[in-house]
């Protein structure tokens, strides 16, 4: 199980004495750092036992902070740099200090704050990005918690009750859960940092309540529950055993340079062996050395031999639309979206790949996939190198020899490539009214780019203005309910403006000098609906301009008590290939329908009977994504079916809600289109069905009932 492009060449570690002044300086960006870049997007959705990670043990043993027989040569924002996600430190308790040092320590070694502080620059510079820190440690909890909280409290993505209850052993404390936790969470969530312990000589149960609600402490599965740390395969085949079960794999590498501080003489991971670890589904690799595209050793693992996804050199501006190209080179490249193609098609509950015998352009192919192979199979592209060393067998199998089309396109944004998601945001940015080039600037694209990459674009739902003697912030709230301000927060606010049915028509800008330069002292908001808000003095030069489209992000600068520019990102979103979405139709009426109860796209609007068709505007018609389970709404694209109350009893309401809240298994279901059950997921036996079983009546709610229970006529449906 090998990928095309990756060398296959083992050279045996030897011992090695190398002086600091060796070492070349560091250099970013070569294709394979970039590939990786892209790469750490594929799997967002992934629940983390289907995650990969490319990692650094001893991550601060490294020769740039001048450590007596490194693990590393790059310290740890240029590992992350270089593409490295998952960065493991020993912090060690010294009086009042907190050190990071391996065994003993000599009181001259980085602190635990310069190693956060590393992680925290990194994601302010990218801000998309989640960062799965390790801990290993037996001691000083609380001061270790202090120091998360202080140096990266607004970026950890905290335990919470999550899926799986806490042990009543240690009641305090929540492991990370595999099955259920995804990086598209952290990032909905607004976080960046999953933090880690689970070494041997960490209690069970830490004495710290402080840092129990800082570090998830061990691994929690459905079956088999808690345990101290994540499965470690003894080879590749090992790994796919673990994989097929649904366990989390770490494999740490202690080599260091020398051989002397703990590091033993051989490698585990090479060149030579890496791809095949990739290749059966292993998760996290704690590498020795790890120097993206710089060069050090023979044997060291360089970015190029962690990339599974794209072919070398690519993308390489060749279109905005990917495939896979056959025996003679199965790795991904961009092409024109307007060829006509096959398409591949996988199929989540069996983890099969098929490819379809029907071609057509990009757009077409998961109307393509479902034509032939049914609802169970949807257009895809490979999201870890598993599936990619699975789709490569079933091409390899069928002797294609001609490019493929993947479910990976980045039509929206140039660059932002996204994975098994047919959305398309038609973006327009209006010029930065004001002064753009003074001030501290703000740009709220990367949460764009996040909705794109995760599949959970979120616009703007309501804005105020806040100022005093003239208009001095702008507070955004996004469909999320996450909320940013931009500005001055000094004076009084307006009443929110409501964009959750509505778009943002017009702005009107008041420009006046002040220190001999513009300001914006007066701004007025108008929504479609003719609502406005405004603040501020109408004076100086004042201008109204126009604007179409959803709003989905501001821009501009501010500083010293001012306003100084504002911009705005609206655009339309569509869904390439089946922009009209589906209806869920009663399998034994055809024309009854599943609608919501009432008009708008309020949390808790109850489902129902309806006439299907009726509702001309859309509003009734939902995507169905096979990867998440999710039943999304076509005209509001944040907003799913959900159960309405967190158990499982017949008779539980359904509703839609928010597709960003709540846990998955309130959300995500399968199809069966032999039987037409709509069941939930993540439990056996409930599906929907119509509550009153002897009418077809508009009105009649949906709820959740045993699927086993009743005639088929009341849980049976079509997705058409």
């Amino acid at each position: 199980m090998t990928f095309i492009h990756k060398a296959s060449t083992s050279i045996k570690s030897t011992l090695i004495f190398v002086a600091a002044a060796l070492f070349a300086p560091p250099a970013f960006g070569g294709w394979a750092e970039d590939a990786l870049a892209l790469q750490e997007f594929l799997d967002v959705n992934n629940t983390l036992n289907k995650t990969t990670w490319v990692g650094a043990h001893n991550a601060y043993s490294n020769d740039e902070w001048g450590y007596f027989d490194p693990n590393q040569t790059l310290k740890p924002l240029n590992l992350l740099r270089a593409g490295a996600r998952q960065m493991e430190y020993d912090p060690h308790k010294i009086a009042d200090a907190v050190l990071l040092c391996h065994g003993s320590c000599n009181l001259r070694e980085k602190t635990l704050s310069d190693g956060l502080d590393q992680i925290k620059d990194f994601i302010k510079d990218n801000p998309n990005s989640v960062v799965f820190l390790k801990l290993e440690m037996s001691n000083g909890y609380s001061k270790v918690a202090d120091k998360l909280e202080g140096r990266l409290g607004n970026f950890i993505y905290r335990p919470v009750e999550g899926e799986i209850p806490a042990d009543s052993s240690c009641s305090e404390r929540h492991g990370i859960e595999p099955e259920h936790m995804t990086k598209a969470k952290i990032l909905a969530a607004g976080k960046n940092v999953i933090v880690f312990a689970g070494n041997g000589g960490l209690p069970n149960c830490p004495d710290s309540n402080s840092f129990m609600n800082w570090v998830h402490v061990g691994v929690e599965y459905e079956g088999s529950g808690w345990q101290k740390k994540f499965d470690k395969p003894d080879s590749p085949s090992d790994a796919g055993t673990y994989y097929d079960q649904g366990r989390m794999t770490l494999i740490h590498d202690p080599s260091t340079f020398n051989h002397i501080n703990g590091g033993g003489e051989d490698q585990i991971f090479t060149p030579g062996n890496v791809d095949n670890y990739l290749a059966h589904g292993h998760n996290v690799f704690e590498l020795f050395n790890f120097n993206g595209d710089n060069t050090v050793l023979f044997d060291d693992i360089k970015a190029k031999h962690m990339v599974w996804s794209w072919e070398t050199n690519e993308p390489s501006g060749g279109g905005n639309c990917a495939v896979v190209n056959g025996v003679a080179g199965p790795l991904i490249d961009d092409t024109a979206c307007d060829k006509t193609l096959r398409f591949t098609c996988y199929n989540a509950a069996t983890d099969d790949w098929n490819v379809t015998s029907g071609s057509g352009h990009w757009e077409h192919g998961s109307q393509t996939c479902t034509s032939e192979f049914g609802t169970s199979y949807a257009y895809a592209v490979p999201t870890n190198g598993r599936q990619m060393d699975d789709l490569q067998s079933t091409i390899s199998s069928a002797n294609i020899s001609s490019a493929l089309y993947v479910n990976y396109h980045d039509r929206s944004i140039e660059g932002v490539w996204q994975a098994n998601n047919m959305s398309q945001l038609n973006l327009s940015q209006s010029v930065a009214y004001g002064y753009p080039s003074k001030g501290n600037a703000f740009d709220h694209v990367y949460l764009i780019e996040r909705g794109l990459l995760t599949g959970n674009l979120r616009k703007i739902k309501s804005m105020r203005l806040q100022g005093k003697d003239r208009v001095k912030g702008i507070e955004v709230t996004y469909a999320d309910n996450s909320v940013h301000f931009e500005g001055t927060s000094e004076g009084s606010y307006t009443s929110s403006l409501n964009l959750s049915s509505a778009q943002l028509s017009s702005v009107e800008v008041c420009l006046d000098r002040h220190n001999g330069h513009d300001r914006v002292v007066y701004l007025k908001l108008t929504s479609t609906a003719g609502a406005t808000i405004s603040h501020g003095p109408r004076e100086g030069t004042c201008n109204t301009y126009s604007l179409t489209g959803d709003l989905f992000g501001i821009f501009g600068s501010a500083g010293n008590g001012h306003l100084k520019s504002i911009g705005f990102d609206t655009g339309a979103a569509v869904t390439l290939g089946q922009s009209q979405g589906l209806e869920i139709t009663a399998a034994h009426n055809p024309s009854k329908c599943i609608y919501k109860q009432s008009s708008g796209w309020a949390n808790g609007n109850g489902l129902v009977i309806g006439d299907c068709g009726s509702d001309a505007s859309g509003g009734n018609r939902w995507i169905y994504e096979e990867s998440t389970g999710y039943l999304r709404a076509v005209q509001n694209p944040d907003m799913c079916i959900h159960k309405k109350y967190g158990n499982w009893d017949n008779g539980n309401p359904i509703h839609v809600w928010s597709c960003s809240a709540g846990p998955d298994v309130n959300k995500s279901w399968n199809y069966d289109a032999s039987t037409g059950y709509i069941s939930a997921r993540h439990t056996t036996g409930k599906c929907l069905h119509k509550k009153y079983g002897s009418h077809w009546n508009n009105g009649n709610p949906i709820h959740l009932w045993d699927c086993s229970a009743g005639p088929a006529h009341n849980k049976s449906w079509s997705l058409d």
